[in-house]
């Protein structure tokens, strides 16, 4: 456990001993996730109303995914949508411009929105740059 070193007294209290009013010691302990449901220690299963797009439409625990998962992760655990594109984006790419029968001509694949982080910095550099050019 983290260990907090207390003010002048210098005693050595935990963390949770320094939270104010945390409910998390009354959450339920989970041992596995399987499909749409949770699994907690005790008690009866939970449907995963708060796992994602991902979660909610394949499910957790799914073998052919973590299959195709593992196979990625060997080659490469990640790569930067803006600086180079992979065998599996060019393949879902080629793939959603054929299911349309020509209707979109261009497909951009790129995070999902919520890796803010991955978006703001680029945002904030672009907004400074724009305002000394204007001047501001």
């Amino acid at each position: 456990m983290l260990e907090y070193k207390g003010g002048a007294e210098s005693s050595t209290e935990t963390l949770a001993d320094k939270r104010p009013g945390s409910t998390v010691d009354e959450l339920s302990l989970l041992t596995r996730a399987k499909g749409h449901y949770w699994y907690p220690v005790h008690g009866k299963k939970i449907l995963d109303g708060c796992g994602g797009a991902g979660v909610a439409c394949i499910g957790h625990g799914r073998q052919d995914v973590i299959k195709a998962a593992m196979v990625q992760m060997k080659a490469f655990s990640y790569v930067s949508y803006a600086h180079f594109k992979t065998a599996p984006v060019q393949a879902l790419s080629d793939w959603l411009l054929a299911s349309t029968r020509g209707r979109m001509r261009n497909v951009y694949i790129m995070c999902s929105g919520k890796s803010r982080p991955c978006v703001t910095p680029k945002n904030n550099i672009a907004d400074k740059f724009l305002s000394r050019l204007r001047g501001r």
